[in-house]
């Protein structure tokens, strides 16, 4: 299978090298993360390990998060739970969309559907602390006093 159009290597960390090769397309209204799912991905079942799909959707929903911040600024995970509903094969193309439920000061609420050759297999919900990045002087998250 062929990387479809728009998607390019995502090398952000050692970890997604490790756990991809990860692809990202941020030409849409949100940055979509993928893999195409290798032997490498396998448990026993011959399925994709589901690990290997937490981490697909632990590392988009981190990176769209991290995306709504100013430059520099970090999303660390707090929470992510999700739910895996189907199994995925080697060779499927598996993708994930994000979606912000809510962006505090200093935490956000992200879910993410999974898809596999278009099906959807998981959906996962997450939350991250924001480390903001200090704008100039200007600190967004300092407290009145």
């Amino acid at each position: 299978m062929e990387i479809p159009g728009g998607f390019t290597r995502y090398e952000a960390s050692t970890f997604a090298v490790t756990v991809g090769p990860l692809y990202l397309n941020d030409t849409g209204e949100v940055p979509r993360l993928a893999l195409l799912a290798g032997p490498h991905h396998l448990n026993t079942m011959h399925n994709v390990h589901g690990g290997v799909l937490l981490s697909l959707v632990d590392t988009a929903l981190g990176h769209y998060a991290k995306s709504l911040l100013p430059e520099g600024s970090l999303a660390v995970t707090v929470d992510l739970q999700a739910t895996f509903m189907v199994g995925v094969s080697e060779g499927q193309w598996v993708e994930v969309t994000p979606s912000l439920d809510r962006l505090g000061r200093s935490m956000a609420f992200l879910a993410g559907m999974v898809r596999a050759d278009g099906q959807i297999v998981a959906k996962a919900n997450g939350s991250f602390f924001l480390h903001r990045r200090r704008n100039e002087g200007i600190d967004r998250d300092a407290k009145d006093n």
